[in-house]
C-alpha cells in the first residue's frame, strides 16, 4: 500500500483528470472486518469467505465491496 499511496499522491496532482481514491477506504474496511488486510486478501475461491479468490484478484465478495465504494459516485452524474 506504500505503491498505492504514492499513485494517490501522483493522480491528485494531475487536474485533467478525475482520480476516486478508492484502495485506502477498501483497506480500512477490510482491516476491520478481518482484522488485517492480509486475512481479509487470502484465497478462498469465487464464492469464499474472504475478498480475494487466489490471494490477489477479487472474488465475489471483493468485487461487491469494491462496487459498493464505487457505484454511489455515479448515482447523481
Amino acid at each position: 500500500f506504500e505503491n498505492y499511496e504514492a499513485v494517490d499522491a501522483y493522480m491528485n496532482s494531475k487536474q485533467d483528470y478525475i482520480y476516486i481514491p478508492i484502495a485506502p477506504t477498501f483497506r480500512k474496511i477490510t482491516q476491520k472486518f478481518y482484522g488485517t488486510y492480509w486475512a481479509g486478501m487470502q484465497a478462498s475461491g469465487s464464492n469464499g469467505s474472504t475478498l480475494s479468490q487466489d490471494g490477489t484478484h477479487l472474488n465475489d465478495n471483493g468485487a461487491a465491496l469494491w462496487s459498493s465504494l464505487i457505484c454511489p459516485l455515479f448515482e447523481n452524474v
